[in-house]
């Protein structure tokens, strides 16, 4: 395990799989500023839930997903957020 960050940041492995655990904010905001379409979910996770999600932001990659998180982005702004506090 490679710890960083004072433990604000730090690499996993499960078999072959390899997780990154960050728990800064900037570092967080600025990962999902991110404009490449190499990072995606890998297919192993999305082909499983398929049947369940469709092919929703939650299960999409690339072109597809950049396209449904600019449609849901303005959603999520503070102000309509404020708005379900009281729900």
């Amino acid at each position: 395990m490679n710890i960083g960050l004072a433990g604000l940041l730090y690499t996993y492995s499960t078999g072959l799989k390899h997780h990154l655990y960050v728990n800064q904010p900037d570092i967080v905001k600025e990962i999902n500023k991110c404009m490449t379409l190499d990072l995606g979910k890998p297919t192993y996770l999305t082909s499983k839930l398929a049947p369940l999600l469709g092919n929703g932001i939650l299960r999409s990659n690339g072109v597809s997903w950049a396209q449904q998180r600019k449609l849901v982005a303005a959603e999520f702004f503070m102000d309509k957020v404020k708005v379900y506090i009281n729900l």
